[in-house]
């Protein structure tokens, strides 16, 4: 239920798709004898859709997500007992009607993966992520996750492939279960710096402790961010859906009790890692 809820109430908040459905409606409105309410409309929706389009609002939004948790190499990691990467990062559609494996937008996720797979060999690699199908009726994302791994040379039997999981609550709950983590084991966790507070904040709840490694960021975490977004409308508001969707996502769980952390501090997983130096 949490799922249907979730994937309908985002068609619906949508900042971009609201605020343009705000403005049309507006403009139908003015031709009714609802006019004054329709001009209303228009300047309320308008006034907010330039807003987002025209302005760095999505930095301020995004920058707190991606900064939450600094950039890690992997010489900063001890040994870990195995890498988790989150699904979002492959096309499983085009890559079945085109053959090659398409990488999303987060493509960076699974590169960045199979990179650290490389840095640590006895690392087992972990995907988590079904299919986000409404009706849940796709091929889960983790079918192709296996192929782009097998492509790219990772053995298979380091690879553990978690299928069922529609959401970040879900990634953690079933990877917990299948990879069953101990008291002092340390696992990396692959995802997108923007959904790296609340992903920690999911792991952490279901009891699998997790060391962060961002990717696959949008900002640049200097000034000139504020301008490459300014005047930008077909950069700013895709990335102002983004913001305004993992906020959203980040304020669900916690008053849903999905996670325990608002914003999840960072704390020491390898030995001498200073948590209070590692947030920005």
């Amino acid at each position: 239920m949490f799922f249907v809820a979730s994937k309908i109430g985002w068609l619906i908040a949508r900042p971009s798709s609201l605020l343009s459905l705000g403005v049309l409606v507006g403009i139908i409105l003015v031709r009714t004898r609802f006019a004054k309410i329709g001009r209303l409309f228009v300047l309320a929706a308008g006034t907010s859709l330039a807003i987002c389009a025209l302005t760095p609002l999505c930095v301020v939004l995004i920058r707190p997500l991606e900064d939450r948790f600094p950039a890690l190499s992997p010489d900063e990691i001890q040994n870990p007992q195995g890498i988790i990467v989150l699904g979002g990062a492959l096309k499983v559609g085009l890559t079945r009607a085109r053959g090659p494996i398409a990488l999303a937008a987060s493509g960076a996720r699974m590169t960045e993966a199979v990179a650290l797979g490389y840095h640590f060999p006895n690392a087992r690699l972990v995907f988590s992520g079904g299919s986000g199908d409404l009706l849940g009726t796709g091929e889960p994302e983790g079918n192709v996750a296996k192929e782009f791994f097998s492509e790219l040379g990772v053995s298979a039997d380091r690879v553990i492939i978690e299928g069922k999981s529609r959401n970040t609550q879900e990634n953690a709950q079933f990877t917990r279960d299948l990879i069953k983590p101990r008291t002092g084991d340390r696992w990396v966790l692959v995802t997108s710096a923007f959904h790296i507070p609340r992903a920690v904040a999911a792991f952490r709840k279901a009891g699998v402790e997790v060391e962060p490694y961002p990717v696959d960021y949008w900002t640049l975490g200097e000034r000139q961010d504020y301008w490459n977004y300014t005047f930008a409308p077909s950069d700013a508001l895709p990335l102002m859906d983004t913001a305004a969707k993992e906020w959203i996502g980040i304020a669900v769980y916690w008053l849903s009790g999905k996670t325990a952390e608002l914003l999840p501090p960072a704390r020491a997983v390898n030995a001498g890692r200073i948590p209070s130096q590692s947030v920005r």
